[in-house]
């Protein structure tokens, strides 16, 4: 049988309390209606009783359905929660009683002659709040909505209300997977924590650690990093070497140390304190550089302990081994914090040791690996922590670095950063010059064209001024040459 007092959704926690609605459903034959009847629970324990009948209005011009809506607090009846307030809203509805839309009620509801009042009489004690007609003319069904508001002194605060988790489907998916008995881990990554130089000055970087990931959370960020996965996982038509499940548990043989590490600069790795020794370094036609997928896949064939690994693969964690070659283990980390919680911390020249949570790496290092994965939002991050950090005691060797070469965006914010300081900067310059001149940087080619011919990149530009063609970056006191008088007057 279908209720009266039927809910169309939800309760609605809002600013203004909690919002019950309602369609009124009127019984056909009147010998049906019954003289009580109750909704279905509402907030975090009330209720709502109506009655109805024929009636005219008090003006007896119009004739209709009548219905009284109560409130019966049921299993909040013992709760003091002093004056509430109640409002209705309705449609195709008369309000034929109580002018106000307004009602106030104290609870406990008090019942005459008694003290208190058990569980068994609750849904007997019930407060009038408004009665309504329904019109024989009205056209479409009615419908009423009810807000329960509580005093504020009380603090209870619907602003915020509770609403269901949205979770993102990868995140979904890949949980749905553990109730099947999948593993929440099935990705071991080693990346290198340090860096140093032999005696002959190759480069290294030495002591991996392990990190872990699972699969499904790392997808769908980027179709540049899914392509990476896919590799990984062995779904991809083209993937890595060795691309088989693994114990994660066992003993790996891992490449103590690296020598094709091809940003030593790297801030995220830490000196190497070791003993330094020579490495050799191996020549090979495989040109491909790090940054560019030299991860390394680990078979079951590298485990150290063919036999222990046998019995491992029966009961521990299954999953690929890979090894990070391109970047450093706290870029690393913190590229998966991100894609688990769309959080990152970059650090900075002033960052205590420890100071966060949260993994921390360098800016440059995560805007290196966000291009690679064409993770656009985590670039943007990391090129606007790149940007804050800039400083007049350091922009010469960052804008002249081999970093910044590799990456426009980059270079533009630097170049734009040193010529808005150029005045202060004449020393450092003329030292970074020289130093061009006598090791044959070829990487400053891109910083020395902007900042001699500007943001439009070519010698044309500047062929059209009326002033002799002259040297346009001068370092001798006195006036600047033309193309920085802008910039000399934003100081």
């Amino acid at each position: 049988m279908t209720q009266v007092l039927q809910k169309t959704c939800d309760d609605e926690w809002t600013s203004a309390g909690v919002k019950s609605t309602f369609t009124v459903n009127f019984p056909e034959d009147p010998a049906s209606w019954a003289p009580l009847t109750f909704s279905s629970i509402c907030g975090w324990g009330w209720r709502f009783a109506y009655t109805f009948g024929l009636q005219l209005d008090q003006s007896a011009t119009i004739s209709g359905r009548r219905i009284s809506v109560a409130f019966n607090p049921y299993l909040i009846h013992h709760a003091s929660y002093g004056k509430v307030t109640f409002h209705t809203e309705v449609e195709n509805l008369i309000l034929i009683e109580n002018e106000s839309r307004d009602v106030e009620i104290n609870l406990p509801i008090s019942i005459p002659g008694k003290k208190s009042h058990s569980s068994q009489n609750s849904s007997t004690f019930n407060q009038l709040l408004q009665s309504y007609l329904y019109p024989e003319n009205a056209i479409g069904p009615a419908s009423i909505s009810i807000w329960v508001r509580f005093p504020n002194h009380l603090g209870i605060s619907f602003s915020c209300p509770p609403v269901p988790v949205n979770m993102p489907v990868r995140l979904e998916e890949a949980l749905l997977q553990t109730i099947h008995g999948g593993d929440v881990i099935d990705l071991k990554f080693y990346a290198y924590t340090r860096a140093g130089f032999t005696p002959s000055g190759t480069g290294y970087v030495a002591r991996p650690r392990p990190l872990f990931g699972k699969l499904g959370f790392l997808r769908g960020h980027s179709e540049s990093l899914d392509a990476y996965l896919s590799a990984i996982s062995g779904t991809a038509d083209v993937q890595f070497s060795e691309s088989k499940i693994v114990d994660l548990d066992g003993e790996m043989e891992v490449e103590e140390r690296f020598t094709e590490y091809d940003y030593m600069s790297d801030s995220d790795l830490d000196p190497d304190e070791q003993e330094e020794i020579d490495i050799e370094v191996r020549d090979t036609d495989n040109t491909s550089t790090a940054s560019e997928a030299v991860e390394i896949i680990l078979s079951d064939a590298h485990s150290t302990s063919p036999s222990t690994s046998s019995q491992s693969m029966k009961s521990g964690r299954k999953g690929r081994v890979v090894i990070i070659k391109g970047h450093a283990y706290k870029t690393w980390h913190a590229l998966i914090h991100y894609l688990y919680t769309n959080k990152v911390t970059f650090r900075t020249s002033t960052s205590q040791q420890d100071s966060s949570p949260n993994p921390e790496c360098s800016a440059k290092s995560m805007y290196k690996l966000a291009h690679r994965f064409e993770l656009e939002g985590l670039k943007a991050l990391a090129l606007k922590a790149i940007k804050a950090q800039l400083s007049s005691e350091t922009i010469v060797r960052e804008a002249f670095s081999s970093f910044t070469s590799l990456y426009p965006e980059v270079l533009e914010i630097e170049a734009d950063f040193l010529l808005k300081h150029l005045p202060r900067l004449h020393n450092q310059i003329d030292e970074m010059l020289k130093s061009i001149c006598d090791e044959m940087r070829p990487n400053s080619h891109a910083m020395l064209r902007r900042i001699v011919f500007g943001r439009n990149g070519g010698l044309s530009a500047t062929r059209n001024v009326s002033e002799p063609q002259v040297s346009l970056v001068t370092f001798a006191d006195g006036e600047a040459s033309e193309p920085y008088i802008d910039i000399i007057e934003d100081e």
